[in-house]
């Protein structure tokens, strides 16, 4: 029975972006990997909105490469935040088999059913009414879209883009504390 591995860093709409993976993953015939060296599929979860975040992101990554090399065959995805430009990621780290947008979980399990690990369709192929699709989170329920972080109108954004030294509006010294934080 194929195996599946799923590393989660960030936020809390990350955690539940997890959850529905696994759940889809399992409805798939999926069963959890103690290790990720002995997965079928690896997951890597991202939200990068802190800079310490996404050098974890990037060397755990990296740190897969040796692994890929042993075991070709295994379906490895970047999925959230990181995922900005495909084409970018997909030149830099080659050996990565998916590059999924932020809470794209059915795109996610659409990639590994076309992959020929899954010993069952993926949950979004089946019926509807025999309830086996992965539900949304619940900020789409909240929301009635599913948001990602670099939409500012989503219950998910923490802020319009991803924070670096090079996006990041300055801090404004000075100023009363009022008026930085209205809701004191």
């Amino acid at each position: 029975m194929p195996r599946y591995f799923v590393w989660n860093i960030g936020c809390q709409m990350n955690a539940a972006d997890a959850r529905r993976v696994e759940e889809g993953l399992q409805a798939m015939g999926f069963q959890p990997a103690p290790q990720i060296e002995q997965a079928d599929v690896i997951v890597l979860n991202t939200c990068v909105v802190r800079q310490s975040a996404e050098d974890r992101v990037w060397g755990r990554l990296h740190s897969l490469k040796p692994l890929k090399r042993r075991n070709p065959t295994a379906f490895l995805a970047l999925m959230g935040c990181a995922v900005d430009d495909p084409e970018a990621l997909a030149a830099r780290f080659p050996y990565v088999d998916a590059f999924i947008r932020p809470s794209d979980v059915e795109g996610l399990l659409r990639a590994v059913a076309q992959s020929g690990f899954a010993p069952t369709t993926c949950p979004s192929e089946r019926s509807e009414e025999a309830g086996t699709a992965v539900p949304p989170s619940p900020a789409a329920r909240w929301s009635g879209r599913s948001g990602s972080c670099g939409d500012p109108a989503s219950p998910r954004s923490v802020s319009p883009m991803r924070r670096s030294w090079r996006s990041s509006a300055p801090w404004r010294r000075g100023g009363s504390r009022r008026r930085r934080f209205p809701w004191c």
